[in-house]
């Protein structure tokens, strides 16, 4: 209820909301009127009313009433005012920049890149997480450096490397220094590198001639699990000089035989927990590791 004991007012979708002219900070009908604190619904979320002056709101209507988005149990990136309709790269780090959680519901696709991960971040995809079209080169879905206490869980990645051209490499999951996280992956699709394209070093994250779709570097107590890895350029999930970190792969597929290792590990007491291969054009795994297990592959 709203401070003046009416029911919040109501839309169907957040897309009503987002399209609304109606509600205004200093309408002549009471019906009509908004005052910072007021509570307004939306396709099952809720929102409180922004000062009209502020710059940090999470959405705004057309009418221009700024609002921010309330926590619930069942918030996603819909709240925010995604459509899954081109790229919600800005929405979506909006997201996590107000709750440090981002969710996307199944049967969606999640268009997004260089989305930048902090301490405690959950991720949680129910649906697929793409890149767009025409990335450039480092561009990467998600990434992070420095961060820990991570749990991400992804049904479908898809590289969408039939929408990329040019001499430039993309990545897909890019963490440098990461410690103690979690990461559970259903699916992995379609990565791109341009034939013959060298990747380079940026930021100091370690990428060099290796780095492929799935790159730790640094990294301690990291466990990954992805039941089906296809079409990867360079390395499909690389450790580089890390320690205490482990891998337990479903199956890896090679679409052009050219592919290389489908796991890397480099280090100290890294482990290969399981994983089958098909095709590669290295071999099919690598683990350069002191102190290390490999079993079931």
């Amino acid at each position: 209820y709203n401070q003046y004991g009416n029911k919040p007012t109501t839309f169907v979708t957040v897309a009503n909301l987002i399209a609304d002219t109606v509600l205004d900070y200093s309408a002549a009908r009471f019906a009509d009127k908004v005052e910072p604190g007021n509570i307004i619904e939306a396709q099952g979320f809720r929102y409180v009313v922004a000062d009209s002056g502020v710059s940090n709101h999470h959405i705004e209507t057309s009418g221009n009433i700024k609002l921010y988005v309330l926590p619930s149990e069942n918030i996603t990136i819909e709240a925010f005012g995604a459509t899954f309709s081109g790229d919600e790269s800005v929405i979506a780090q909006k997201m996590l920049d107000a709750f440090n959680i981002l969710r996307s519901p199944k049967g969606k696709t999640l268009t997004v890149k260089n989305i930048e991960l902090s301490n405690g971040t959950v991720i949680d995809i129910k649906g697929t997480i793409a890149l767009p079209n025409y990335c450039s080169d480092y561009d990467r879905l998600l990434y992070g450096d420095g961060i820990h206490s991570v749990d991400i869980y992804i049904s479908d990645i898809d590289g969408n490397a039939d929408g990329q051209s040019g001499f430039l490499g993309t990545h897909l999951l890019y963490f440098a220094r990461m410690a103690n996280s979690t990461i559970r992956i259903g699916s992995s699709r379609t990565h791109y590198i341009a034939d013959g394209f060298i990747p380079t070093d940026v930021d100091n994250t370690g990428r060099e001639a290796y780095t492929g779709a799935h790159w730790f570097y640094q990294c301690k107590n990291v466990h990954m699990d992805i039941g089906y890895l296809e079409g990867w350029s360079r390395e499909g999930i690389m450790f580089d000089y890390s320690d205490s970190c482990s891998v337990a792969l479903g199956h890896a597929q090679s679409l052009k035989g050219s592919e290389d290792s489908a796991i890397q590990m480099h280090g100290h007491r890294n482990k290969i927990l399981r994983g089958s291969a098909d095709s590669c054009g290295a071999s099919s795994f690598g683990f350069d590791t002191v102190d290390g297990i490999v079993s079931n592959v």
